[in-house]
């Protein structure tokens, strides 16, 4: 009876020892399980705040290229503008040239009827 007994004493402690291990080894994994999610929640953090900055970075660029697009769009209608002031320029050279004409021609009917002492009404 007594080798039952210590077959018996010996199998309970390979299980004892054995449960010990077990226990030991849940230990570890949960230990190793809180520390990755520690982690995971600091990554997780750590995420988020480079999400915000890149958002805000693409506001920050959107609203740059909207400023852009209105400074190429206010510049499109400024060079409208300075095309129709020039073409009006060049009309308005024109007439005066035209006028500028007509009136050496008129100075130089004026003279030459002086020199021929004929009265002109309009010099």
């Amino acid at each position: 009876m007594r080798i039952r007994y210590a077959v018996v004493a010996e199998e309970i402690r390979r299980l004892a020892d054995a449960n010990a291990r077990g226990s030991d080894e849940n230990a570890y994994n949960i230990r190793d399980n809180i520390a990755k999610t520690k982690e995971a929640g600091e990554t997780r953090g750590a995420t988020i705040r480079t999400f915000d900055t890149i958002t805000r970075q693409t506001h920050s660029v959107s609203e740059s290229v909207r400023e852009i697009y209105g400074n190429v769009n206010g510049m499109q209608v400024g060079s409208h503008q300075i095309l129709e002031s020039m073409e009006t320029r060049k009309k308005n050279s024109a007439e005066t040239t035209t006028e500028s004409g007509r009136i050496d021609h008129s100075i130089w009917l004026c003279s030459r009827a002086r020199l021929m002492h004929r009265p002109v009404p309009h010099c």
